[in-house]
């Protein structure tokens, strides 16, 4: 009831004093505030005061400014959001590059490291392949020369304390050579001495019967511990009799005193007679002397 008065005195005023423009302001009876305004007029001097509700307004206005900083913050929390994601983007992007260049410089690293690795093992396995076969290979010689030592070791001399004979004699027989005695030693027929030369004979011979018939691969012969200059121009020779000899080796020469002379036949020969002999014709310094003849299989 209070509403309705006012807005009939102030309506009425209003019009017995000015031509202004009325201004109303809708009003409710929850809420009032008291606003003092001037009345725009030059009969009254006194203030015109009116009962306003104004939280409608406030209401509004409250919105408003709710509205305008939510507003305002989602537009910035959204650009720091898109500023953040474009930074960690960017760092990403870049951390990726620096990742793929660390992988790339990794593997090159890696690929060094493996051929170098490679190529120093495959040196390694070539030494040690080349050393297992010279290992292989000696091991193979010595086994040989051992296999060969051992056999020597466990031949025998088919020669020793057989029967003998030579072209002729002078001083020491034939059996010299085949006592095993290597101080003692066969000497053939000497025939003179002039003018400071000793002459022997043309072509001596020595000759040894195995008893047996034997495949003889090996002759041994034992020069004189002095003299050994006169062996040379040698002929070994073995069959199954005297008369019929096939050839083993020959030594050209001339023998050092006490020198081992070593005579293998070209082939195994079926033989039970043996005979060395000097093929110098020349009688002048011409002797065969031997220390020790050793045959074998």
């Amino acid at each position: 009831m209070r509403t309705k008065t006012f807005s009939l005195l102030l309506t009425y005023c209003l019009h017995l004093t000015t031509y202004n423009i009325v201004w109303t302001i809708p009003l409710n009876d929850s809420d009032s505030a008291i606003v003092e305004m001037p009345l725009a007029t030059n009969n009254l001097k006194a203030p015109l005061v009116a009962d306003l509700d104004v939280s409608s307004l406030n209401k509004q206005l409250k919105h408003y400014i709710d509205t305008a900083i939510s507003a305002t913050f989602n537009s910035k929390v959204k650009e720091i959001v898109k500023h953040s994601q474009d930074e960690l983007k960017a760092t990403m992007l870049t951390y990726k590059e620096r990742l793929q260049e660390s992988k790339t410089v990794y593997e090159e690293d890696l690929a060094h490291l493996v051929g170098g690795f490679k190529s120093r093992f495959e040196s390694l396995f070539g030494d040690l392949r080349e050393n297992v076969t010279n290992l292989t290979d000696n091991l193979e010689e010595w086994k040989n020369g051992y296999t060969q030592t051992i056999s020597e070791f466990g031949r025998f001399d088919l020669a020793v304390n057989k029967k003998c004979g030579q072209s002729s004699t002078f001083l020491d027989a034939c059996n010299h050579a085949i006592d095993g005695n290597l101080v003692t030693f066969s000497h053939t027929g000497h025939t003179g001495f002039s003018d400071g030369v000793n002459y022997g004979t043309s072509k001596p011979y020595w000759w040894v019967d195995l008893g047996n018939t034997y495949k003889v691969r090996r002759v041994d012969v034992y020069n004189r511990l002095t003299s050994g200059h006169r062996l040379h121009n040698l002929d070994v020779t073995a069959g199954k009799s005297l008369s019929v000899m096939s050839l083993c080796d020959h030594y050209k020469g001339r023998a050092k005193n006490g020198e081992l002379i070593i005579l293998v036949c070209r082939q195994p020969i079926e033989a039970r007679y043996v005979k060395l002999q000097i093929m110098e014709e020349n009688t002048a310094d011409n002797y065969l002397q031997l220390a020790a003849v050793e045959v074998y299989e």
